[in-house]
């Protein structure tokens, strides 16, 4: 079996490492990653990014949003979260489930005296909390299996993170299913270093066989830097990517009147968008409307489009930050 711990802890470095090695070793290979992310939103292959994320405290925060390769529900990772990946072969993996893979997690826990359990589809519970969740991909062969464990993670940061008005958003995207969690930290005490843990770990994947350190070399260092840039560090893969969806806003502005925005989105543009309200505008306000469409639903490309019109369609007292604020959430 291979072992790397990845020194960095830049989100889209570490899934671009974890792409790469999974895609060079052969079908037939088993390696076991750890790594950790500064605070960062992972979202599932699948899902419609802003419906999983509080984008203002996000943005705020400096928190990264970066989609993964796997399906599965969104998380949240901060350095007091460990992250584990096993690769294997596929066939072997689809006979045993997810289970099979959580099982080290479970042992490596029983050694330090702490109970923990396999729990619907792809969870680990202690005392009836989750504290790992997990996700997998197949490709060629072979299977990644992914997931977090919560060692001593900011759990206030992780709820607002994640904390969404999702009557505003409505999308085909698969929702996260928001779950109690826990620390792992509060049952193992503190005199068990994050250090110690992860070593356990590893002897409880090995389960007695011989274990080699996965070296990379500056060339494999490239070519992931490279797939960083490529994928994970792209607004189209990790905003543009989502599933199609509409949301809707509403707020009253002092000196303009109510406004309200209904927008559809598709591949991460503004689609459709319709601007209601008791407002006064300058002109039709259709020609604002055009001049939103088809830009990417980010809040520069929403003020600067704003901002060029002419006055020919203009709302009285109405900011381009403003209505920025309205249509990005």
């Amino acid at each position: 079996m291979w072992f790397l711990r990845m020194e960095s802890n830049d989100p889209c470095r570490n899934l671009a490492a974890e792409e790469y090695i999974f895609g060079r070793l052969g079908a037939g290979e088993k390696a076991l990653l750890l790594w950790q992310n500064r605070p960062s939103v992972i979202v599932g292959k699948h899902q419609n990014t802003v419906e999983e994320i509080n984008s203002a405290y996000v943005r705020e925060s400096g928190i990264d949003v970066v989609r993964r390769l796997s399906g599965g529900g969104a998380v949240y990772h901060d350095l007091g979260n460990l992250n584990y990946t096993l690769i294997a072969p596929a066939q072997e993996a689809e006979e045993v489930g997810f289970k099979a893979f959580c099982e080290p997690v479970l042992r490596t826990l029983s050694s330090f005296g702490v109970t923990a359990l396999f729990s619907g589809r792809n969870d680990m519970l202690v005392d009836g909390r989750k504290f790992s969740g997990s996700a997998r991909y197949v490709m060629q062969g072979k299977i990644m299996h992914h997931g977090t464990l919560l060692f001593d993670s900011d759990l206030k940061k992780m709820a607002l993170a994640l904390q969404v008005d999702g009557e505003k958003i409505h999308s085909k995207g698969i929702r996260s299913v928001r779950s109690r969690v826990t620390n792992l930290r509060s049952y193992l005490g503190s005199e068990v270093t994050l250090p110690e843990f992860e070593q356990r770990l590893k002897e409880a994947v090995a389960e007695g066989n011989p274990v080699a350190e996965l070296l990379l070399t500056d060339a494999d260092r490239v070519k992931i830097e490279e797939l960083s840039e490529r994928r994970y560090r792209t607004w189209e893969w990790n905003y543009g990517f989502s599933p199609a969806f509409s949301m809707r806003s509403k707020k009253y502005i002092a000196g303009c009147g109510l406004i309200e925005t209904a927008l559809a989105v598709e591949n991460g543009r503004i689609d459709d968008i319709r601007i209601r309200g008791d407002f006064f505008c300058y002109g039709e306000i259709s020609l604002l409307e055009g001049k939103l469409r088809g830009i990417p639903l980010q809040a520069d490309a929403v003020r600067k489009a704003i901002r060029d019109i002419s006055d020919a369609a203009r709302i009285e007292n109405l900011s381009a930050d403003d209505l920025a604020a309205m249509i990005v959430p």
